[in-house]
């Protein structure tokens, strides 16, 4: 259920989304189901190799780490 999801977050637990679908399609369904809203940060990892899955990981967990220094 959307609200669960959205209380989840409220509350501060930290919420993951992975899927295998189309960029789009899991775009939507985070939208749908208040897994994620408008105003958040969302990484788009889309790879095709390890190595370069594992540095756009690294760049994004920087990027993270720079927001809540702010």
């Amino acid at each position: 259920m959307p609200e669960t999801i959205e209380e989840f977050r409220d509350a501060g637990i930290h919420v993951w989304m992975l899927t295998g679908d189309k960029m789009e399609t899991a775009e939507n369904i985070g939208l749908s189901s208040r897994m994620f809203n408008e105003d958040m940060t969302i990484f788009r990892i889309n790879t095709v190799d390890k190595e370069t899955t594992k540095n756009k990981l690294e760049l994004a967990l920087e990027i993270i780490k720079n927001i809540q220094n702010n």
